[in-house]
C-alpha cells in the first residue's frame, strides 16, 4: 500500500470511528429499544417546515457550542414534523459547523444522525461524517460517509415523501481540534 493510500485508509476509518461515536452517544445504531436521542431527550428546536439553524448566531440558551443534553449528549437536537402523510417534495437535511468560525485552519468535522419515526417506532435513518474542505479562501463542510448507502453523494441525509415517516429528529455535532464547536443544520 502506498503512502498516500495507507494515508486515505487512516482518514477514512478515523471518519468511519467519527460516524459510530456520534452514533452511540446518542443512542444510535440497531437496536430494539427505542434510541435516547429519539424517545427521551427534548429538542433544542422543534419545526414543521424547512428550517436552519446556526448555533454560533443564535441568542437562545444551547447558542454557540452549549449544546447536548443527559439523553442526547454533545449533541444540537432538532425535531421536524412531517405530518400523518409526507407531501412532496422529499424532505433532505444536512449538517455541519457554524458559520461564524474563522475559514483557517479549516480542521472541523461533524457528525450528524437522522432519526426516523414510521409507524410509531423510531429508528436510525442516516448516519453522516463531514470533513473540512479547503476550498481556495473558503472551508466548507463536505460529506465524506453515510451509514444509509442511496445518500451517498447528497451531501446530507434524504427522506424521500413516500417513505412513511412521520417526524424525523436530527442530531448534530461538530468539532475542532477535538473541542466542541457551535453548529449548522438546514432542511428543507
Amino acid at each position: 500500500m502506498t503512502g498516500r493510500a495507507n494515508a486515505r485508509s487512516h482518514v477514512a476509518a478515523m471518519f468511519f470511528a467519527l460516524g459510530l461515536t456520534a452514533t452511540a452517544a446518542c443512542g444510535g445504531g440497531e437496536a430494539s429499544q427505542p434510541l435516547s436521542c429519539a424517545t427521551d431527550a427534548t429538542p433544542d428546536l422543534s419545526v414543521s417546515s424547512q428550517f436552519s439553524v446556526d448555533t454560533g448566531i443564535t441568542t437562545s440558551s444551547n447558542a454557540g457550542a452549549g449544546y447536548g443534553q443527559r439523553a442526547c449528549p454533545d449533541a444540537f437536537l432538532v425535531e421536524v414534523d412531517l405530518g400523518p402523510t409526507q407531501s412532496p417534495p422529499d424532505f433532505f437535511v444536512s449538517g455541519g459547523w457554524s458559520t461564524t468560525i474563522p475559514a483557517q485552519p479549516c480542521d472541523e468535522t461533524s457528525s450528524m444522525t437522522v432519526f426516523a419515526r414510521e409507524a410509531d417506532q423510531w429508528r436510525v435513518w442516516d448516519v453522516v461524517v463531514y470533513q473540512a474542505q479547503a476550498e481556495g479562501p473558503l472551508c466548507h463542510a463536505q460529506a465524506v460517509s453515510h451509514t444509509n448507502a442511496s445518500a451517498t453523494g447528497l451531501g446530507g441525509a434524504l427522506i424521500p415523501s413516500n417513505s412513511g415517516v412521520q417526524t424525523v429528529r436530527v442530531a448534530v455535532m461538530a468539532t475542532q481540534e477535538g473541542s466542541k464547536v457551535p453548529v449548522y443544520l438546514a432542511g428543507e
